[in-house]
């Protein structure tokens, strides 16, 4: 009884972890904070900013996502859906909100054991 009681303990810790890191993506995201996002990064990402990009290293896949956020300043971040993890793997939407206009902001997540990244990222302009 107290293995099993053990077991659903510690499972359910590990599940709040990951939906903790989940929403700290999220949040890091909303914060436009690039120092926050990059150490999710995969080491590789597809990313497509505007039309521009490709599979891109961590390192220029936050030098591009600071060009962004540098010229095009938040004003707020909604996620518009999240989906439940399946396979290790989990989509967001957003609409970023800028002084510029509004993006769509979509990114996908691996998880790897307790560790998650982001595996691609698209920006693009809405109309």
């Amino acid at each position: 009884m107290k293995r099993t009681l053990l077991f659903i303990f510690l499972l359910n810790l590990g599940l709040m972890v990951s939906s903790q890191s989940v929403e700290e993506i999220g949040r890091a995201f909303g914060s436009a904070d690039v120092n926050k996002i990059a150490p999710f990064i995969s080491e590789t990402v597809d990313m497509d900013i505007c039309g521009k990009g490709g599979v891109l290293s961590r390192g220029q896949a936050a030098m591009m996502l600071e060009m962004f956020f540098a010229k095009n300043q938040i004003s707020s971040l909604e996620i518009l859906h999240s989906s439940p993890f399946e396979n290790n793997k989990q989509h967001v939407i957003g609409e970023y909100i800028a002084k510029q206009g509004k993006f769509t902001l979509i990114y996908k997540i691996d998880r790897r054991g307790d560790l998650l990244f982001i595996r691609q990222i698209r920006i693009d302009k809405s109309s």
